[in-house]
């Protein structure tokens, strides 16, 4: 049963490292050829809860020298919640929750990991799945920043 900030990080990483993942603090990144993709889990100063975004810096276009960018300089980011239900995605992430008992918290973040986070940054790891992932998620269009939709010659308003 995940107790604390070091449990839960501990959980994402048994699940992410396997897939190629590098922890740095807070986020958690995956190279591609393309792009540079991450999944940060912050804990809120205010709350038990943990914010999460997704996303990712084109390396084309990248301004950061950094092997590591900060996630807030991203080109593309989106809340898990976007993909897989509020609710959901805030009681697994909030220590202050008490509605799981025995191991359910960790299964629901292995399953919100597996079946959303993973496959929304592999799709997103390339200029082709960023277009697609821009025509599949229509709020996508208001977290992704200008000079990302005119490198990939995107609609810049709708």
């Amino acid at each position: 049963m995940i107790s604390n900030a070091n449990e839960l990080s501990n959980c994402v990483d048994v699940i992410l490292r396997p897939k190629g993942y590098v922890k740095k603090k807070e986020t958690w990144y995956k190279f591609t050829s393309e792009c540079i993709c991450f999944f940060v889990l912050k804990k809120s100063p205010f709350s038990g809860q943990f914010e999460n975004l997704l996303g990712c810096v084109l390396k084309e276009i990248n301004e950061d020298s950094k092997e590591f960018p900060e996630y807030f300089k991203n080109h593309l980011s989106f809340e898990l919640e976007h993909l897989a239900g509020k609710e959901l995605v805030e009681n697994a992430f909030s220590l202050e929750y008490r509605g799981f008992s025995g191991d359910r918290r960790e299964e629901i973040i292995r399953y919100l990991i597996e079946d959303y986070v993973v496959p929304f940054l592999s799709e997103i790891g390339s200029k082709e799945g960023i277009k697609q992932a821009f025509s599949k998620y229509s709020s996508l269009k208001y977290r992704m920043r200008v000079n990302l939709k005119n490198a990939l010659a995107l609609p810049v308003e709708d």
